[in-house]
């Protein structure tokens, strides 16, 4: 294998694997964010069983007509706060909204709108996920069909203390990958960690970046090497590291002095 620095790496494909990750979320909101949260969820699973159309509305949301592609899009806008090291910008607003008795639901509509406006809502959207033209969201075309025929790592909800809706459920993925990717298409998950080596990786020099928070560490390398380790701060899953400055020598890996953005 290549010598290098590598993303943290979901190098162990897994059905239940994703049950540690959300139970890492809420480790990570804490025990007080964590409850709203969970309320916060149980509010939106009603309005969407009572009055689906406007509470899409509520999130700009409407092309999500399956309601689980709207429930997962609601799990994800929150875990990604976790994910990148911003657990504050989501359980503030969330604690402080709850403490003044405020519409919980109206409240992560904004944070959501504030926060996680970036991602396109339309990569929720199986519709998308089936279409085979590429654009500048294929890439999550792409991440789904890893998902859905090698790593699995389906992000279900645990049977019990869950924050994301319970209707996140194992099914749903199936289903999921069935109708994006057809009949026939299955995560085999033994096969791509007997291929892979999962995490018994056989080379060296390599670099995982597990964040300390970041839900995704529990399907990479849990168990350091003897070599140096290096903590670095602000990374996650999915981020580069081009914002950092590293001196690399003999494989010695230190920073230069705090990491600085670019």
């Amino acid at each position: 294998m290549q010598s290098g620095i590598e993303q943290e790496l979901k190098i162990h494909g897994s059905f239940s694997v994703a049950h540690m990750l959300e139970h890492s979320v809420g480790e990570s909101a804490g025990l007080e964010c964590k409850a709203v949260l969970q309320e916060t969820t149980q509010l939106i699973e009603t309005k969407l069983a009572t009055n689906g159309k406007a509470l899409r509305a509520t999130f700009n949301a409407d092309n999500l007509v399956v309601d689980g592609d709207f429930l997962y899009y609601m799990a994800d806008a929150a875990a990604t706060a976790i994910q990148y090291g911003n657990p504050d910008k989501l359980c503030n607003p969330m604690v402080e909204a709850k403490k003044a008795g405020k519409d919980l639901v109206d409240a992560y509509a904004k944070y959501v709108q504030e926060y996680y406006v970036g991602v396109n809502v339309k990569v929720y959207d199986r519709e998308y996920l089936k279409n085979t033209t590429i654009d500048e969201y294929s890439n999550y075309r792409s991440w789904w069909f890893q998902v859905c025929t090698e790593v699995a790592s389906f992000q279900v909800a645990p049977s019990n203390d869950s924050i994301r809706s319970s209707k996140i459920d194992t099914k749903y993925h199936l289903d999921l990958c069935k109708y994006v990717f057809g009949d026939g298409v299955f995560p085999v998950v033994d096969a791509t960690n007997l291929y892979y080596g999962g995490t018994k990786i056989a080379g060296s020099k390599i670099i995982f970046t597990n964040g300390s928070q970041d839900p995704w560490r529990r399907a990479s390398k849990q168990t350091s090497s003897p070599d140096i380790m290096l903590l670095l701060t602000e990374n996650a899953t999915c981020n580069t590291l081009k914002c950092l400055t590293l001196r690399v020598t003999a494989w010695s890996v230190f920073p230069i002095g705090p990491a600085t953005k670019t």
